[in-house]
């Protein structure tokens, strides 16, 4: 359902869309709020206010505004290129050709409209005028004749009131010229807010909002073309200082085969924040492991089979200072998990056959 509702004129705010948005719901005009932040940053947010003003009721739906407006203006930045005015020059053309064919229906019958009329105009002036029975005929005839040419003239003059196709090659060139700076004026830093609504309302009529799972943008051109974008609904304040899902299965995967702490470093020489934009240090990246729940390096090579040295000694009866002497010997494959920790492969009979005297292991164990 499309608003009746006049567009309002465009005004010095930032927001590209005021007066021309369309609730996706209820189908009338939606207004714009502006909200000043701390860092004096103005957002923007479309409403759909009808329920609650009218009829006391909920807001329509809420959608915010900067996302939307990139949407928009990089579709009509993309949408006026020189090829697309060239193809939309080349309809032109033929709907000008075809117009140029009623127009010559249109004329031909304004012209035998005009013949029978002069036909009739000569026939009652070569009747006799004592015959005032055929004259009277003749007369009505050529009255009925001069009405049928008026009504022809008038529906020609209509129909080419309507349909005015008239571009020359100059015309033609400015319009070229115009889509290859069209991105640069658009995105001048000179250009107004004010500016760019002017040249929105010259190529779209209108934009309708629904808001669902994601954000869909519903876009009318002039001349009744149609176009529909999807966006995904901005995060709120809290959602926006939550670490991203991608760098949380990067942490995820990088996690199998690298401690917390090279997991930072290697996050950070990638330029990855968190969600408050700040680097990462090994405590952050083991909270957010913690949190939600990511297994870790030390997770990833118990489950392939590694034991810690305890569990060697207390399977094997050797002590720890043995245990230390084969991984620094490379005896036994070690894999520091952390800074305090190691975990080993456990030892084969091969290397449990050169230390048959075994000691009970310690009671008090450092791994």
């Amino acid at each position: 359902m499309r608003s009746k509702a006049a567009r309002l004129p465009p005004r010095e705010g930032p927001a590209l869309l005021q007066g021309i948005l369309v609730c996706g719901r209820c189908g009338r005009r939606m207004t714009v709020r502006y909200q000043r932040r701390r860092s004096d940053k103005v957002s923007l947010t479309y409403y759909c206010t009808y329920e609650s003003k009218e009829r006391a009721g909920l807001i329509c739906q809420h959608v915010p505004g900067r996302g939307i407006d990139e949407a928009v203006s990089h579709m009509v930045v993309e949408a006026l290129t020189p090829e697309a005015i060239d193809a939309a020059m080349a309809v032109y053309e033929e709907l000008r050709r075809r117009s140029a064919e009623v127009a010559a229906l249109y004329q031909s019958q304004v012209e035998r409209a005009r013949h029978e009329a002069e036909l009739a105009e000569r026939q009652f002036f070569l009747v006799d005028p004592g015959n005032r029975l055929v004259a009277d005929n003749l007369e009505k005839r050529w009255n009925d004749k001069l009405r049928a040419l008026a009504t022809a003239e008038e529906a020609l003059t209509k129909w080419r009131e309507k349909n005015q196709f008239a571009v020359s090659s100059e015309n033609r060139e400015d319009i070229l010229r115009l889509a290859q700076d069209f991105p640069a004026i658009w995105n001048h830093p000179q250009t107004t807010a004010r500016d760019r609504k002017q040249m929105l309302r010259l190529m779209i009529q209108d934009v309708t909002l629904l808001r669902q799972d994601d954000i869909r943008i519903s876009i009318r051109w002039k001349g009744g073309a149609t176009s529909e974008l999807h966006v995904p609904v901005p995060p709120n304040a809290i959602e926006a200082r939550l670490t991203p899902k991608p760098v949380l299965d990067r942490i995820a995967a990088l996690a199998e085969q690298h401690t917390d702490e090279q997991i930072a470093e290697t996050l950070n020489r990638e330029g990855l924040c968190s969600g408050t934009g700040l680097t990462f240090t090994r405590e952050h990246v083991n909270r957010l492991r913690m949190d939600k729940q990511i297994p870790g390096y030390y997770d990833h090579l118990r489950r392939q089979g590694m034991v810690t040295c305890a569990e060697i000694m207390a399977k094997t009866g050797v002590s720890e200072s043995t245990v230390r002497k084969w991984r620094r010997s490379g005896l036994l494959r070690a894999v520091r998990c952390d800074r305090k920790h190691w975990l080993y492969e456990y030892p084969d009979q091969e290397i449990l056959s050169q230390h048959p005297k075994r000691r009970s292991p310690r009671r008090r164990i450092d791994n």
